[in-house]
């Protein structure tokens, strides 16, 4: 039986692999990837940065807007973004970010009314 290829499904496979998000290290890729953080709340703060670091990530922590535009000019591979930043707007924040970067952001966010 032969094989069927599809050059765009190993493109992505390819790309996919280099930036190594599952817990491949910068001795495989070459490349480290930088989180920049941004949490509010220190508990879930910490417990995202644990994760992301025993997963070959550098991850920089910010827990307000000050902080965390300080650590923009680190150039970060991806931003984790909460919304809810206590007296900060996490939406301003996102507009100001996009405003100057295109770098991929995962944002997060939580309601206690279930």
């Amino acid at each position: 039986m032969n094989e069927i290829r599809d050059p765009s499904r190993e493109e992505f496979t390819e790309a996919s692999s280099d930036a190594s998000f599952g817990g491949g290290s910068e001795e495989n890729t070459g490349r480290h990837i930088q989180v920049l953080l941004i949490e509010d709340d220190c508990a879930i703060r910490g417990m995202i940065e644990n994760y992301l670091t025993q997963h070959g990530m550098q991850v920089v922590s910010a827990a307000d807007r000050a902080s965390a535009t300080r650590h923009l000019s680190d150039e970060p591979s991806l931003i984790i973004l909460d919304l809810q930043l206590g007296k900060d707007d996490g939406l301003d924040l996102l507009r100001a970010i996009r405003s100057r970067s295109d770098v991929p952001i995962i944002i997060t966010t939580w309601s206690s009314s279930r």
